[in-house]
């Protein structure tokens, strides 16, 4: 005599896991323990006997339909709209890592470029009274723009840099054939 069976697989919280149907249930049950994602987290399974592979169909379809088990694709509409939102959740975590790398990314640059411009400032032989301004601006210096989001006052901040490194370049220049700044 065949057994037509079905199976409900619980975690340790009684939350439904997975609904199926066999004629051979222990075969079944191994197969699952052995590839299916959610064998890991199984606390409890139920069996419930039908007597004709027709009423066993219909009464997964019902409960797969009706209970919305976790881990059943087919005729489980909830968890196609669980997959979508998942993946769209993922698209916005890598959207804004990708944002969030970029703003570090050009923080890691304006470091580099005033810790390059720091030591080629502190290279060059500058007059007492420009050494003096230096040094007060070094110390009081409003470094903060650097934690601002707002990208126009970056874009004029990279401007001012821009400005700045021309001048060294200047000043690199005049050094080069001796004189002092």
């Amino acid at each position: 005599m065949t057994d037509y069976v079905l199976y409900r697989a619980y975690d340790d919280k009684e939350k439904l896991l997975y609904v199926g149907q066999s004629i051979s249930v222990m075969n079944r049950l191994k197969q699952h323990m052995k590839s299916s994602e959610w064998s890991g987290i199984v606390n409890n399974i139920t069996l419930q006997r039908f007597k004709n592979q027709r009423q066993l169909s219909r009464a997964e379809l019902k409960a797969i339909e009706e209970e919305k088990p976790v881990y059943n694709i087919a005729h489980n509409s909830n968890y196609r709209e669980q997959v979508l939102k998942l993946r769209l959740k993922v698209k916005q975590l890598n959207d804004e890592l990708r944002r969030e790398k970029n703003r570090m990314a050009f923080r890691e640059a304006n470091y580099i470029i005033y810790e390059n411009a720091f030591n080629f400032i502190e290279k060059l032989p500058l007059s007492d009274e420009l050494r003096q301004s230096y040094e007060i601006w070094k110390s009081v210096g409003d470094w903060s723009w650097l934690y601002k989001d707002d990208i126009e006052e970056q874009k004029k901040k990279i401007k001012g840099m821009l400005s700045a490194y021309n001048v060294l370049k200047e000043g690199e220049q005049l050094l080069e054939k001796g004189e002092q700044i």
